[in-house]
């Protein structure tokens, strides 16, 4: 292979660890570790094998260069991955490039989680370092080659899309609780029963489709550790086999988050009621900062990371930080992603609460247009603002499905979802009528499943960019259907600041001008049938490769046209007239009852002069 530096193979060496100098405290620690480096069927192979006083574990890795991992940098390619542990020999392959999967811990840390015994000679060195601990050389064997593998068991791991639930609990009710029945619970006691979820519910998951468990307890761990799916732990006690550090080795394993959840919500949450400077793009630089603030743990928003459990757990790594895989956005308000994205993450994943009809009506009832009133209309609005983000950003993008989205298009938002190239599918668990029912996420899952089996994509990348045109809305604009409130489209970020009805930019262009004429855009392409994103004017949008770029606020400055008013009255009108008949109506049976007293008085008072 052109480029590739083939060294002479240095052999086998014996490391331990020097007590006198350690300053990790921690239960059975690694004490020696053999590291073999050979070469197999025209590839190299480094064999580390790690050994504390109850237990050993193996990790092994074939491929060209693979040495480089003993250097402090992570293969580039790899043929094959092997663990060797108490669970039995594991193979981790890539389902889709059929290399071998390489764990976060040595592609984001090698120089972490393997012994840095290698010289600038390609020899072993004296002194090693593993996990932030000193080794020493104790054995050195030039001519040695590692002990032959065991069978292993393939575990074939498909990270192009995430289907699952981040919750480890599910409900232990008969079904769906009606949605009306919380709406009118108003002391909030209502909710379902729920438990932990036990090796019959993950393996039925896993049947259904699910390969991502969140939060999982060591307990749980045999269920899924020779299964082809991902998880996070949620604690690393309670468990009679040791989990540090053999589970950092696991392909599957992902860390200790699921996601950052909800910095636009907790924003909003946060400043209620303050008055922000700058305007809208005031607004957009302050959601741009504390997304950053909580994805670096300067504000709330981020569960505990992989050393607070770890220290819980009694495993102290003094002065180590071990780096969690990139995570993605959790939110509601989807027409923020294109500001949150700015920010280091991997991804962004809607609240799923889609309704239909309601959306597209309250579109077109808004914004005077002609949507088609299909559930399709009602994916194209959201997820052209979620796909477009992450073009911008080359990332990630997905949904999650809401125990408020509708039923009967829940199916639908999914395999759009699949089809348009998400790569996060999740159901949500918890929280009263938020909650999504755990039989009813297993059929979705199926449905998923079989969905896929017969509908098979091409590259996440590819279908990114299948939009030639995206509708660029101004630098501090929002486009918010309300997940609470379908009846009027919310004021920009949510915020009576920024009133979709009077409110003008500083160049007394309408908001609401703007939003109609991005509307009338949208509908004008879903009627040609052409693919659409939108998007937020920034700087990175240069590099989206976009064909055609709409703006709204040329044609808004010529029209200024002015938010129907109606439709705040419009509520107000479907009750009142009801009211209104009523009132008219019991009016006229009072009369008609006086009337007819007087008529009764008058014929009496004849009779008596008779």
């Amino acid at each position: 292979m052109l480029g590739v530096i083939v060294i002479e193979p240095p052999g086998r060496a014996v490391y331990e660890r020097i007590p006198e100098k350690s300053v990790h405290v921690y239960p059975d620690p690694v004490k020696t570790i053999t590291v073999t480096v050979s070469a197999s069927e025209g590839h190299e192979v480094v064999d580390l094998v790690f050994r504390t006083d109850d237990r050993q574990f193996r990790v092994c890795l074939v491929g060209p260069e693979v040495w480089k991992v003993l250097k402090g940098k992570a293969p580039q390619h790899l043929a094959r991955y092997v663990l060797v542990s108490q669970y039995g020999a594991l193979e981790f392959v890539d389902k889709r490039s059929k290399a071998g999967y390489l764990p976060f811990a040595i592609r984001l840390q090698p120089a972490l989680f393997a012994p840095q015994c290698l010289g600038s000679l390609y020899k072993f060195k004296e002194r090693a370092t593993y996990l932030g601990e000193p080794f020493r050389l104790t054995e050195i064997d030039p001519k040695g080659s590692p002990d032959p593998l065991p069978s292993t068991r393939v575990i074939r791991l498909n990270d192009d899309l995430f289907v699952g639930t981040p919750r480890n609990f599910r409900d232990v009710g008969s079904g769906r609780i009606p949605l009306h029945k919380f709406r009118f619970d108003r002391k909030r006691k209502l909710d379902y029963t729920y438990r932990e979820l036990r090796a019959e519910d993950l393996s039925r998951m896993i049947d259904a489709g699910m390969n991502y468990f969140d939060r999982i307890d060591p307990v749980q761990l045999p269920v899924l550790v020779d299964r082809p799916v991902f998880f996070d732990m949620g604690t690393f006690q309670g468990t009679p086999s040791p989990l540090f550090p053999d589970i950092f080795y696991h392909s599957g394993f992902l860390g200790c988050e699921d996601f950052f959840d909800e910095p636009a919500y907790i924003e909003w949450e946060d400043s209620w009621g303050l008055h922000i400077n700058g305007g809208l793009a005031g607004m957009a630089r302050r959601q741009e900062r504390s997304t950053r603030n909580l994805i670096l743990r300067k504000s709330r928003g981020r569960m505990p990371g992989i050393i607070t459990h770890l220290e819980e757990a009694s495993i102290g790594l003094k002065g180590i930080e071990i780096k969690e895989p990139p995570l993605p956005i959790w939110e509601e308000f989807y027409s923020t992603a294109c500001y949150q994205l700015r920010n280091e993450s991997a991804g962004f994943i809607h609240e799923g609460r889609y309704m239909h009809p309601e959306v597209v009506d309250l579109l077109n009832d808004t914004f005077h247009t002609s949507l088609p009133r299909k559930p399709s209309t009602m994916f194209k609005f959201y997820f052209a603002f979620l796909r477009g983000s992450a073009r911008v950003f080359d990332k990630d993008w997905g949904t999650s499905i809401y125990g408020q989205a509708d039923p009967d298009v829940s199916l639908e938002a999914i395999t759009t979802a699949y089809d348009w190239g998400a790569r996060y599918i999740f159901f949500w668990t918890s929280d009263r009528d938020h909650h999504l029912p755990f039989e009813e996420q297993l059929k979705l899952s199926r449905e998923l499943r079989d969905y896929i089996a017969s509908h098979p994509r091409s590259s996440r990348a590819e279908l990114r960019e299948r939009a030639a045109t995206a509708i660029v809305l101004p630098y501090g604009f929002t486009f918010s259907v309300s997940d609470w409130d379908k009846s009027r489209v919310a004021d920009l970020w949510h915020r009576s600041q920024f009133d979709l009805v009077k409110g003008e930019t500083g160049t007394g262009v309408p908001y609401y001008s703007i939003l109609r004429c991005a509307a009338e855009k949208m509908e004008e392409l879903i009627r040609k049938d052409e693919a659409f994103d939108i998007v937020v004017d920034i700087p990175e949008l240069s590099r989206a490769g976009y064909r055609d770029l709409y703006d709204p606020v040329p044609d808004a400055m010529k029209r200024r046209d002015k938010y129907p008013a109606w439709i705040h009255m419009r509520r107000y009108i479907l009750v009142g007239l009801p009211v209104l008949f009523l009132i008219c109506y019991r009016a006229y049976r009072i009369r008609r009852w006086l009337v007819g007293r007087r008529l009764s008085a008058m014929s009496e008072t004849g009779h008596r002069k008779a």
